[in-house]
C-alpha cells in the first residue's frame, strides 16, 4: 500500500513538473514575442511621431486648467482606486491638501497637475515641449509592459 501511494505521489510529481515545463516554455514565448510586438509599437510610435505635428505637455497643461476638478468618471475612479498611502497622498498632506478618498481629494485634476506634471517640469524629468503622446501615453504603457514582463519572468520561470 505504501508503495502504492509513493507511486501515484511520484506519477503525480513528474506530471506536474511536466505540465508546469510546458506552460512555461509557453509563457516565455509569448513574453518573447510580446517584447517583439512592444518594441515595433515603440518604434512605429516614434516614427508616427517624427512626421506629425505633436500635442505637447504644454497643450495638455493650458487644455487642464480650463477643465473641472471634479467630474463623476474621476470621482468615481477615486473611490474605488485611491491609494491607502505614499506617493502622490503623502505629497498632497505635505502640502496641506485634504486627503478623504470620499470627498474625492486630492481630484484627479490636481494629482496629474500639482503632483506630477509640476514637479517634473521643476526636477527637469519632463519639458514642456515633451511629446504628450511619448510621456504620458508611450513611457507609461510600454514601461508598464516591461513591468510585467519581467514579473512574469521571474514568477515563471521559478
Amino acid at each position: 500500500m505504501k508503495r502504492r501511494s509513493l507511486l501515484s505521489a511520484l506519477a503525480l510529481v513528474i506530471g506536474l513538473t511536466i505540465c508546469n515545463s510546458n506552460n512555461a516554455n509557453k509563457v516565455n514565448n509569448a513574453i518573447n514575442e510580446g517584447t517583439k510586438v512592444i518594441n515595433n509599437e515603440e518604434k512605429e510610435a516614434n516614427n508616427r511621431q517624427a512626421s506629425e505635428e505633436i500635442i505637447t505637455m504644454k497643450d495638455i497643461y493650458d487644455y487642464l486648467l480650463t477643465k473641472p476638478a471634479h467630474y463623476p468618471l474621476s470621482d468615481e475612479f477615486i473611490e474605488k482606486y485611491q491609494q491607502t498611502s505614499g506617493g502622490y497622498l503623502d505629497y498632497a498632506k505635505e502640502v496641506g491638501k485634504i486627503v478623504d478618498k470620499e470627498r474625492h481629494e486630492p481630484d484627479q485634476k490636481w494629482h496629474f497637475i500639482d503632483s506630477w506634471l509640476l514637479r517634473s517640469i521643476e526636477d527637469s524629468s519632463l519639458t514642456w515641449d515633451e511629446s504628450a503622446e511619448n510621456r504620458v501615453y508611450k513611457k507609461l504603457y510600454f514601461g508598464f509592459m516591461r513591468l510585467v514582463k519581467l514579473v512574469l519572468v521571474k514568477y515563471v520561470k521559478q
